[in-house]
């Protein structure tokens, strides 16, 4: 005979009817394996399950005692098969008001479709499954190994979710495309210079200059003579224009490069032009613009420009060499 004072969920542990809040131990299985649930009587062995019609009986027999709330509880209630349909039937079919469910929070995902139905008013999410010392194995569901991937997954999300608010993603790719360039630029500028320079960049996103013939120094960029600045943008903007052509759906088939061949030294023009002609192929043409006189034997084919009087437009020749 059920009354109020004999009524015990699987654990034993006797139900406060005359506040109105039956608890129900709807299954003992759980994704974990914590003390203090083993230590009162869960084991592999004995796993339950209670049906439906179990819940739905226990649930009509204590109404008569003035019961207002029911809460949910285990182990762990997401575990069980039927959770989405004991809600329903709780909450639609017995109008329970107050319809409470416990969890460890490890399945807090699988409240999604029942919190869209709106059948819960309390969830209470416990931390055990974070504290190693309360919850070590796995009894049903993921093994620690698995746990720990999530875990894993879930740091990359929120780092994800940090970088998307406000600018911050922007600047993360535009911080990468720099580096990348950076990189792709230095490679240049040491085959132009035979090794000697290397560009780097700080942890601020400036430039900086690295000298391997002078014991690996780094100097600003602002320090840079006008030879050694023409061959350090004429790397950025040569690294800038591979990435561009690789990211369009049309190759960079023409480059111009305008001016500053004024600032180099015989030696350091022979160098500069023969990585020029270097990078001239069937699929990219480079056009210089410049009146460095020493350059015209050095380009095959010419576009003189002739300035134009008063009244007439200027005078174009095309010279080869």
């Amino acid at each position: 005979m059920i009354n109020k004072n004999n009524i015990a969920e699987s654990y034993y542990r006797f139900l406060n009817i005359p506040s109105g809040d039956l608890r129900i131990s709807i299954t003992n299985a759980c994704n974990m394996n914590c003390v203090y649930c083993h230590n009162e009587g869960q084991s592999k062995e004995s796993l339950y399950f209670l049906s439906l019609e179990n819940i739905k009986d226990i649930v009509e027999k204590t109404k008569r005692y003035g019961l207002t709330k029911v809460r949910l509880t285990g182990g762990d209630p997401l575990v069980h098969p039927d959770i989405l349909s004991i809600c329903r039937m709780l909450k639609k079919d017995l109008k329970i008001n107050n319809l409470g469910l416990n969890t460890n929070g490890y399945r807090a995902c699988m409240l999604e479709e029942i919190c869209d139905e709106q059948l819960l008013d309390q969830v209470v999410i416990g931390m055990d499954f974070f504290d190693s010392n309360v919850s070590k194995n796995s009894l049903i569901g993921p093994s620690s190994k698995e746990i720990k991937k999530e875990e894993h997954e879930l740091s990359l999300l929120d780092e994800i979710n940090k970088l998307i608010m406000g600018n911050k993603f922007v600047e993360y790719v535009a911080t990468n495309q720099l580096k990348y360039i950076a990189l792709e630029a230095s490679k240049r500028l040491s085959a132009i210079t035979r090794g000697r320079y290397a560009l780097e960049i700080d942890e601020n996103l400036n430039f900086i200059m690295r000298d391997n013939m002078n014991g690996g120094q780094r100097r600003s960029v602002d320090s840079l003579s006008g030879g050694e600045t023409f061959l350090t943008s004429l790397s950025l903007a040569l690294a800038l224009s591979s990435q561009i052509q690789l990211k369009g759906n049309n190759p960079l088939e023409f480059f111009f490069l305008d001016e500053g061949f004024g600032s180099l030294d015989t030696d350091l023009l022979d160098v500069v032009m023969e990585s020029l002609e270097n990078l001239h192929s069937d699929n990219l043409s480079i056009g210089i613009i410049s009146h460095v006189e020493e350059l015209k034997n050095r380009v095959p084919v010419k576009l003189l420009v002739t300035p134009c009087d008063v009244g007439t437009g200027s005078k174009v020749k095309i010279e080869y060499s």
